[in-house]
């Protein structure tokens, strides 16, 4: 009887293994066919070999790169089950370019988030219903955001250039104003502001080599910012707050809380008053 028991055990964690190597790669290739990229995988651990045949996961771990979307790939159905659970949600980018904005690198790791288990079992993906908040890290650097810049503002800027030391950033290029086409340099401070939004603060601007006056500065500030709408430019929802932003020469680092995100359209309709 306690080599049948033996037995029977063995064969249920060989078949939770193959259970978690089938959800590796068919959850895989299915941000894969999302985000248009052969470079994903998808790593499942539990703290123990049971835990693979229960609804718990001590940690996803999602790595892609070299991709271009315009929203985020993973986000939650609040009205899916949550009847699997994922202790630590890690998502690590590489080369990715959201809504137009490249970035280095992407890290965020969310706690408790939950999953449909039925639909992980039947298809081999993961339908997220819950997240709770954790933290995550974006890299960009001065080209990306000089390219972002002109993609945002297409048709009034162009020939953009971008300097980030840690004391200021420097935007150069030609913009059109009023009278014409006119070169312009502003200096400012990169600053994050209610966690959506980043600005160039403490701005100065010049146009064809001659600094404007306050009132011009303000105007030109006021069309500027935000340079980044985390919400309406990104498209991130809920997913990542900037509350905090790290300068160094050629680069910046945003950090804040995260968590795996709500489609934009519920998101849109629980941010309204």
């Amino acid at each position: 009887m306690r080599r049948q028991t033996v037995l029977a055990i063995a064969v249920l964690l060989v078949a939770g293994r193959n259970l978690i190597k089938s959800l590796e790669r068919s959850a895989a290739n299915d941000i894969a066919q999302r985000i248009h990229s052969r470079n994903v995988t998808v790593r499942l651990q539990a703290d123990s070999p049971f835990d693979y045949l229960s609804a718990k996961v001590d940690r996803i771990t999602v790595r892609a790169s070299d991709f271009a979307v315009e929203e985020l790939p993973f986000t939650i159905d609040e009205t899916a089950p949550k009847t699997g659970r994922i202790d630590r949600f890690v998502i690590e980018l590489r080369d990715a370019q959201l809504a137009g904005l490249r970035a280095e690198r992407v890290f965020l790791e969310a706690p408790n988030v939950y999953f449909d288990l039925g639909v992980a079992i039947k298809r081999r993906v993961f339908q997220l219903s819950a997240s709770g908040t954790g933290r995550a890290e974006i890299v960009v650097t001065e080209q990306s955001l000089a390219d972002f810049i002109m993609r945002k503002y297409k048709g009034t800027v162009r020939d953009i250039t971008v300097r980030i030391t840690p004391d200021k950033t420097v935007v150069e290029g030609k913009a059109l104003v009023i009278v014409g086409e006119a070169s312009f340099r502003a200096e400012g401070v990169l600053r994050p502001r209610e966690g959506i939004y980043l600005d160039l603060a403490e701005l100065r601007l010049w146009l064809d080599g001659r600094e404007t006056d306050p009132q011009t500065g303000r105007t030109i500030a006021a069309f500027l910012n935000p340079v980044i709408d985390a919400v309406k430019d990104l498209k991130v929802s809920d997913a990542l707050r900037i509350d905090e932003l790290e300068l160094l020469d050629g680069k910046m680092i945003g950090r804040g809380p995260a968590r795996a995100p709500l489609p934009m359209d519920v998101f849109l309709k629980r941010s309204r008053p």
